[in-house]
This record gives C-alpha cells, sequence and structure tokens, in this order.
C-alpha cells in the first residue's frame, strides 16, 4: 500500500481526531461527516482524508449476491458512496499522487459496477459516462508506467472504452487524446511487429461490449476518432504526431479482413472511413513512418476497392476508390514511389497500380475523378516500378478518351415492342411506369407490348434494374454499355467468326416439330477499359449463368433480336502480402470474385429481319450482310 495511504490521525486537529480515526474503522456517520466538511477543510487536511476514503472503498461482495437489505451490506454501500465521492474530491483537486492510483483504482473498479448494478432500485448511485469521464480524467494524471498496472485491474477496459466514446461523441479533442493514449496502453501489445494483432481477442471483445456490441457504433467511434485526431500534413513532426490517430487503426486493421459486418460497418459509416483512412496512408510514410506500418494501411485500403464475396455493400467498391481519389490518393501514391521504398511497399504499390487501379476505369465516377490527375503519376525511367506507371498511364490515357467520346455521344434506343422499327433519341420515348427501363415510341407500342408479354416480366425487371443502379449507378452501367459498343467495333472481325460458327452450330433441323428458341450472349472479359477478352458467342445454356427468367421470356417473344450480352468485370483477391503463393483453393475462390452485369440489347426490328436471313442462308453467309447486321444490333444498346 501507498504510504499516502496510511492513515496520520496526529496530523488533525483535535477536534477532527477522533472523527477521524472513528471513520477510518468504519463509522458510516463520522465518514459521512468528514465528507460535508471538505468544502470548509483546508487543501493539507483534505489531502490528508486520502486513508479514510480509500478504507470506506473496501472490496464488495460479488454483485449477484449482494443483498442491500441487509444491515451490514447497505452500510458498507453507503461507506462506499461517501468513499467514492470522497476520492473524487481528492481527484479533482490534483490531491492523489501517482503511486497511490493503483490501489485506489483496484478498490474503486468494483464499486463503480456495483452501483450501476444497483442503480435500478437507488437512482442516486447511477453513474453515467460524463462523470467517469470525469473521474478517469481528474484521477489518472498518470504516466504510462503506472498505466501498465492499471491494465491488470478488471474493467478498466470497459470504463476506459466508455470514456473514449463519451469523448468522441462530444468532440472533446484535448482530453480525448489523453484518454486515447491510456487506451492503447491497455489494450494493444507494445511494439509488435504487424504480422502480430496488436489488439488481442479478449481485449477487443470487452472494449466491443462496452460501447454496446454495436458494430455500426463501433465503426462511427473509429471514424470519428480519425476525423477528430488526424493531424494536417503541415502540422506533422514525427510519428508521435500520428501516435493518437492510428490508435484506431489498431483496433481494425486486422479485423477489417476476416471480420465481415465491421467491415461493412465501417464502409458504411456516415463518417468517411475511406477518406480518414486515405490521409492515414498520406501521413503514415517516411520519415513519420518509424515502423515501416504504411504497407499495410495500404494494404487494407486496397482491400475496400475490392469486393468480397460475402459483403452486403459489393459492387460499391468504384464509390469507395472515388472518394479515396478526391481525397488525395493519386497525390499519395505519387508521394510513396518517389519517396523511400523498402521491397514489401513496392509490391504493395506494384499490386495497386497494375492489378487494381486499370479494373476500376470502367466506371464513369472513377474517370471523372481520375481525368484532372492523369499527369500527377510520373516516375523516371530508373525506377523499378516506372513500366507498371507507365502502361497503367497508357491504359488511363484510353480509358479517357471512351470517357470523351461518350460525353460526346448521340444516343439511340430503339421501341421495345419487338415489330416497331423505330430507333430514336431517349428525349422522344417514354419509359415503362412500373420497370422503368422498358422505352416505347408510343401508347399503341406500349399496349400491345404489355399484353404480349411485359405485363409477366415487368416487376422482376424492375428488381433486376433496380438492384444494378444501387449498386453501380445508372450513368455508370450506361458508361459501360458504350464500351461494349467500342469493342463491338473495334472487334468486329472476330465477333463476326464467332458469329458464323454460333449460326453454324444453331441451325434448325427441319424434322423439328417444335424448336427451343436460343438466345445467343455475347461475353465481355474486362480487366479495364478495353476487353482482354472476348469469349465465345454461346447459347442461353451456360452453367455458371442463370440469365433471368424475365429475360428469358421476352427472347422467346421476339426470337429474332440479339438479346443479351454479358458484361465480366473481374476483381481478384487482393491479399495483404502479395509475395505469399496462392494455393489451389485461393484460386478456386478467386474464380468467383466475378461482377456479372446482364445487360438486355434494345434493337431494332431491322436487326430482327437480318438476323433471320443470316439463320435462313444455306451455303455461307454474305460478308455484307454479317456487317449489316453487326451494326444494327448495337444502336439503342446503351
Amino acid at each position: 500500500m501507498h504510504a499516502s495511504l496510511k492513515l496520520s490521525p496526529e496530523k488533525f486537529p483535535a477536534a477532527l481526531r477522533q472523527r477521524v480515526k472513528a471513520a477510518h474503522h468504519g463509522s458510516l456517520p463520522d465518514t459521512e461527516f468528514l465528507l460535508g466538511q471538505l468544502p470548509v477543510l483546508s487543501d493539507r487536511l483534505a489531502g490528508l482524508l486520502l486513508p479514510v476514503w480509500y478504507a470506506a472503498l473496501a472490496r464488495p461482495e460479488n454483485a449477484p449476491n449482494y443483498n442491500i437489505e441487509t444491515g451490514g451490506n447497505l452500510l458498507n454501500l453507503q461507506r462506499a458512496v461517501a468513499g467514492y465521492h470522497g476520492v473524487f474530491s481528492a481527484a479533482q483537486a490534483g490531491m492523489i499522487e501517482s503511486g497511490a492510483v493503483p490501489d485506489i483504482w483496484g478498490r474503486l473498479v468494483p464499486w463503480v459496477f456495483e452501483f450501476e448494478a444497483l442503480a435500478y432500485h437507488i437512482p442516486d448511485l447511477s453513474i453515467d459516462d460524463e462523470e467517469l469521464a470525469n473521474l478517469w480524467l481528474a484521477m489518472l494524471r498518470v504516466g504510462n508506467r503506472t498505466m501498465a498496472e492499471l491494465k491488470s485491474v478488471p474493467g478498466t477496459i470497459t470504463i476506459l472504452a466508455r470514456v473514449w466514446k463519451y469523448l468522441i461523441e462530444r468532440r472533446h479533442l484535448q482530453p480525448l487524446r489523453k484518454v486515447a493514449a491510456d487506451l492503447a496502453i491497455c489494450t494493444t501489445i507494445s511494439n509488435a511487429p504487424p504480422s502480430v494483432i496488436v489488439v488481442p481477442n479478449a481485449e477487443f471483445d470487452e472494449l466491443f461490449a462496452a460501447i454496446g456490441g454495436n458494430y455500426n457504433v463501433f465503426a462511427d467511434l473509429v471514424n470519428l476518432h480519425l476525423h477528430l485526431t488526424l493531424p494536417s500534413e503541415a502540422s506533422m513532426r514525427n510519428e508521435d504526431d500520428l501516435a493518437i490517430a492510428k490508435i484506431a487503426l489498431d483496433f481494425v486493421i486486422q479485423r477489417f479482413s476476416p471480420n465481415a459486418a465491421l467491415r461493412e460497418a465501417l464502409l458504411a459509416s456516415q463518417h468517411g472511413f475511406i477518406e480518414a483512412f486515405t490521409k492515414v496512408v498520406s501521413l503514415a510514410r517516411p520519415p513519420f513512418d518509424r515502423k515501416g506500418r504504411v504497407q499495410v494501411v495500404l494494404s487494407i485500403l486496397m482491400e475496400a476497392f475490392a469486393d468480397p464475396q460475402e459483403e452486403q455493400l459489393r459492387g460499391r467498391s468504384h464509390l469507395y476508390f472515388a472518394r479515396s481519389v478526391k481525397a488525395g490518393l493519386v497525390e499519395t501514391l505519387d508521394k510513396l514511389l518517389n519517396g523511400p521504398r523498402t521491397p514489401q511497399l513496392d509490391r504493395e504499390l506494384r499490386s495497386l497500380i497494375e492489378g487494381l487501379l486499370p479494373r476500376l476505369t470502367i466506371y464513369h465516377s472513377v474517370l471523372s475523378e481520375l481525368g484532372p490527375r492523369r499527369a500527377v503519376l510520373s516516375l523516371p525511367d530508373s525506377h523499378p516500378l516506372s513500366p507498371v506507371v507507365n502502361g497503367f498511364r497508357v491504359e488511363l490515357e484510353q480509358a479517357l478518351r471512351h470517357y470523351d467520346a461518350y460525353s460526346t455521344r448521340s444516343r439511340l434506343r430503339a421501341c421495345a415492342e419487338g415489330t416497331c422499327p423505330k430507333i430514336l433519341q431517349p428525349s422522344l420515348l417514354k419509359s415503362c411506369g412500373g420497370c422503368g427501363i422498358t422505352l416505347y415510341c408510343s401508347v399503341a407500342c406500349q399496349k400491345r407490348h404489355w399484353r404480349a408479354v411485359h405485363r409477366r416480366t415487368c416487376v422482376d425487371l424492375h428488381e433486376i434494374h433496380s438492384a444494378s443502379v444501387s449498386r453501380f449507378g445508372a450513368r455508370n452501367l450506361s458508361f459501360m454499355r458504350f464500351l461494349i459498343k467500342a469493342a463491338f467495333k473495334e472487334n468486329k472481325d472476330a465477333l463476326s467468326d464467332e458469329f458464323v460458327r454460333f449460326l453454324d452450330g444453331t441451325q434448325p433441323r427441319t424434322n423439328d416439330a417444335v424448336r427451343r428458341v436460343v438466345v445467343p450472349i455475347i461475353l465481355f472479359e474486362f480487366e479495364g477499359a478495353t476487353p482482354v477478352h472476348i469469349l465465345s458467342i454461346q447459347a442461353d445454356t451456360i452453367p455458371w449463368l442463370p440469365i433471368p427468367s424475365a429475360y428469358v421470356e421476352l427472347a422467346q417473344q421476339y426470337p429474332g433480336r440479339i438479346f443479351l450480352h454479358l458484361f465480366v468485370q473481374r476483381i481478384l483477391v487482393l491479399h495483404r502480402d502479395s509475395s505469399v503463393e496462392k494455393t489451389k483453393e485461393e484460386v478456386k475462390m478467386t474464380k468467383k470474385y466475378l461482377h456479372r452485369h446482364i445487360f438486355p440489347f434494345y434493337v431494332s426490328g431491322r436487326c430482327a429481319e437480318l438476323y433471320q436471313l443470316l439463320r435462313q442462308s444455306r451455303g455461307g453467309v454474305l460478308q455484307s450482310l454479317l456487317d449489316a447486321t453487326m451494326d444494327e444490333m448495337m444502336l439503342g444498346s446503351y
């Protein structure tokens, strides 16, 4: 026991000496009397009463067995209440020596939880988070060495977590810095290498339970903590300026990938996880990053751009990336590329620039952010990553040419009624009020189409369209169709050959009584703004592609149309350590990371006629007829 917690009755005046002794030996009236005298006592005498308050905080029985109706227990409870207020007063006055804090804290914490357990019956015992924060900040003006001792007191992390939550929600920045540093000492493994879990599961679980066990609440706290504590680059002097902000990262950095619920909550938080993490990457670099953690932080940000299979927000990686670019990602990459390098950092940068960035250039929303920054990334030819950066810049320029062409395009769409030959500007067509995507040139066409097929497919088409728009955005979907049209034109010869093979393989036999409708499907595989592969034209029986029944029924109603194309974008699994060789199981899982975008071809009646002529041809197909069909197919496709 610390020397300041030993009673010295001889130091009190005679009028108080007996009351002090009695209170120290358990007298409730004398304890409460001394508590009432604190406002009129000198600082010296008030400080000498600390042993009395310490004695009043003798450990209670376990809360489940604590019966306040028992006389002795009620007396202990009342003395503990007086002791709590006495310690609180001494702490606020700065009368507690740092060496005495562990002893007092060891007795105080069980009573805090005891008061909360009994507050339902005795409301005056309630201690809210504001009072807990004031208690902690007043009492624990201690150094890291003492904090390490407090870490072993059960319940300390719970109290600290509640104080942390309170200060963040109230935006109290200065005390937050102190509490965050204390929380780091109590929850993290100091000087842990990147491969070690910085916050062990037991400590994380206690912290998570203390803030309510809700991932959305926890994610908001982490993001707010980052936004409140991240310094500006101009004010950064060393890693210590970043340390308080990085404490929140320790809670999530090694749980981001395996914990889908946490990941989703962080990304969905209104407080901008992507923007905060982008800033962390910008600041967590040499000379501010002595521990070499920038590549770990960068890899987490990269994982946010690669859609996981289990995530509810799957398909929105382009939104995260565009926000990151807007927050300064490209400028940060340029600084990392031109700054001090390590082999691991080079691997992460290569994976990002070579493996991920090109795949995101299919999004109109991404290109609108990358366009103004096209000249930022620049490396000398001698740099090892120069070929990677230059390769991406070439791909980006090509994507931006598509972007510019899309902005000045002349859009045409065909009337959805299968026999109507009209192709008009979208502004001259009217959309169905139910699904919102089928377009008609007139009320008469809409009625014919409704009676024939649309009444059975309208609801399904609306659901398909709504799901696609909510994930990718209407403009992005339109831009993807534009890319398909460009790819169609640039690869017409190869597609013509595929088309001929398809027609030869699907010619109806004369003895077919009833021929099942065959829907041609053209598959484009994109890893950037241009297709890396155009898969074979296939019929509508593809094991891994269940075509929505609404599309199949439309195709059966109008068999003369080239009805679908499939747009495939690969987003491969990104591993934190790209040097680790992938196992066969990982490769198998990687194949599941595909985005499948199915778009109907609303092409003209003329296309149907040409297609029928092609199917009826015997002994060869005229190239001019085939070219005309291919051109007609793409009208009104986006």
